[in-house]
Order: structure tokens, then sequence, then C-alpha cells
């Protein structure tokens, strides 16, 4: 699993691949033999971390898995909660430094995707379900660390 993880981070950032043989093959097996070779090219051509669209894209994918994951809800109830739009639904949603940083737009990061679309999906709601943020002590201190350190950088440049 070390491997599969490495290689999503090395995908992410555009750096080569390290390929490994055992999970392709694992992968090709579900299909005919006439078709491997094409669905090899296929997933390689997809799959190269030149394409700056398709590692966004990817990532994109792999953060929403990851935080339903986080979550620990299931797709079975992410789809009982979805069948539950009549009701007034009441979410908080607890930022980490990155996240807060990305939603008032300080900086330049992964992270910023993830905020525009979770602001563009709360406002495409409406106020069905009612979200609400919630930034814990920890995250502020580190907030005030980080903007500190952005401070003192920036001391003595003229500005104008």
């Amino acid at each position: 699993m070390n491997e599969i993880g490495d290689n999503s981070r090395k995908f992410l950032s555009g750096e080569p691949l390290e390929s490994k043989e055992d999970f392709v093959q694992a992968f090709l097996q579900c299909f005919g033999a006439s078709e491997r070779t094409k669905l090899r090219k296929l997933v390689t051509t997809f799959l190269d971390p030149s394409r700056k669209d398709v590692r966004s894209y990817l990532g994109r994918m792999l953060h929403a898995r990851f935080c339903v994951e986080a979550g620990g809800m299931s797709d079975d109830t992410v789809r009982k909660l979805s069948s539950t739009r009549s009701r007034q639904l009441h979410y908080r949603i607890f930022l980490d430094t990155n996240i807060l940083f990305s939603l008032l737009k300080l900086h330049d990061n992964p992270a910023n995707d993830a905020a525009n679309e979770l602001a563009d999906l709360i406002s495409k709601l409406k106020n069905n379900p009612e979200v609400s943020f919630v930034v814990a002590l920890r995250t502020i201190k580190e907030a005030k660390t980080a903007l500190e350190a952005a401070r003192l950088q920036l001391q003595g440049i003229a500005v104008g």
C-alpha cells in the first residue's frame, strides 16, 4: 500500500512513476487478452505525469475520496444524507490552516482547488444544508505563526 501512496505523491507532483508491474497486471487481468495492449497504452497515456490537467483532476478526486474516508462515511451513508434534502441540515466544517488560507485567498496552494470547490458547493446548495466553519484554537495559533513569519520576511520591503 505504501508503494501506491508513493506513486500517487509522485504522480501529483509531476515526477516519473515507478512501474509496479504486479499492480498493472492485476488490473489488466480483468480484461480479455485482445484488449490488454490497447488498454495498457490508454492507461499509460492518461497517467502521464507531465499532463497537469490530469494530475489536477486525479488530485481532486483523491482529495474527495480522502475526505469521505476521513469522515468515516460509507457511500451508502452519503447517499442517504443526500436524500434528506427536505429537512434542514446543519454541518460544521473544521478548517485546517491550508484550507483557511485558501478560503481567505492568502496563498497559492494545492488546497485552493478544494477550498474553491467547497465554497462553490455551499453557494449552490443555498441554505440547505446550513454550513458553518469552525477554526480550532490550534489552527488559529498556527495561522498567526505563519502570518508573523510572512510579515518578518516582508519587513524592509518598500510597497508602493
